[in-house]
């Protein structure tokens, strides 16, 4: 059950544990009287899911964008926004975004060090 206090964030992710990794940066930076109920999701969730707050992968996401109706916030988790840029100007009809999008940026840097590790 959700209490008024509760913020559901849905992700849509191939990121493995992406779940566990946003978990422990809200458990670091918690918000006073608020609790966070992260949910993963598939991308047929999206056509049957009520969704406010989203972090998801733009390509996933982006063939859906005109079916998510009730988004507020869509967090990206890669660095750049054209993937969703270029998903917007290819649809068919009209389309504005009526949510705020924010992309990822400036926690890259220990992860790409890592990528680049492993190839010594």
């Amino acid at each position: 059950d959700l209490s008024k206090d509760d913020i559901v964030v849905h992700i849509l992710s191939e990121i493995p544990d992406v779940d566990k990794k946003i978990n422990d940066i809200l458990v670091q930076n918690r918000l006073p009287g608020k609790n966070f109920r992260l949910v993963l999701l598939s991308q047929e969730d999206l056509k049957s899911t009520k969704i406010k707050i989203l972090i998801a992968d733009p390509a996933l996401i982006a063939p859906y964008l005109s079916s998510l109706q009730e988004v507020e916030w869509i967090q990206s988790t890669w660095a750049g926004a054209d993937a969703m840029m270029r998903a917007i100007s290819k649809m068919t009809e009209p389309y504005v975004p009526n949510f705020k999008f924010t992309r990822l940026g400036g926690v890259l840097g220990p992860v790409m060090k890592k990528y680049g590790d492993s190839w010594k």
